[in-house]
């Protein structure tokens, strides 16, 4: 009976990603990542680098550097899942020549983000996202040398 109730105060006891292996870096919060260890932090920046390895920028960091670029993009954004997070952190530096050589799926993905990341702007908040990503589409087509972001607020 002592082992049940001993067990049970360890399991209450313990953080609660304490083991991250099994942690899915879509679900995980911001804040909880925050929290985590050193240790924690680089395994869902190993997951990070993982789920975004067809992000050209991503695949080419190195798994130290993904995670302190998920650090940094759940600081900006606390109240975000950490995929969340990250994808809004990149798509500051998205260009519009990039942006406009995508396909439509992929266009519709970024201004799904896009939108994401400019809800604290009273106009794009209460846009649709099919919106958005044509705003941004009209926006980099008027300013195709600029990031997709700087585009919008032109």
């Amino acid at each position: 009976m002592k082992f049940i109730l001993a067990a049970a105060l360890a399991l209450l006891s313990a953080p609660a990603f304490a083991d991250v292996s099994n942690t899915n870096a879509d679900m995980m919060e911001c804040k909880d990542f925050l929290t985590a260890d050193s240790t924690d932090m680089a395994t869902i920046g190993q997951q990070v680098k993982g789920a975004m390895s067809a992000d050209a920028m991503i695949s080419a960091m190195a798994e130290p550097d993904v995670t302190k670029l998920t650090n940094a993009a759940c600081t900006t954004y606390p109240n975000s899942k950490v995929m969340e997070a990250v994808k809004m952190s990149a798509m500051s530096s998205l260009t519009c020549k990039d942006m406009m050589a995508m396909d439509e799926a992929g266009m519709m993905a970024a201004g799904t983000t896009i939108h994401m990341s400019m809800m604290d702007d009273a106009k794009v908040g209460a846009m649709a996202d099919a919106d958005v990503t044509k705003m941004a589409g009209d926006a980099c087509t008027a300013h195709p040398d600029a990031t997709v972001m700087d585009a919008m607020k032109m």
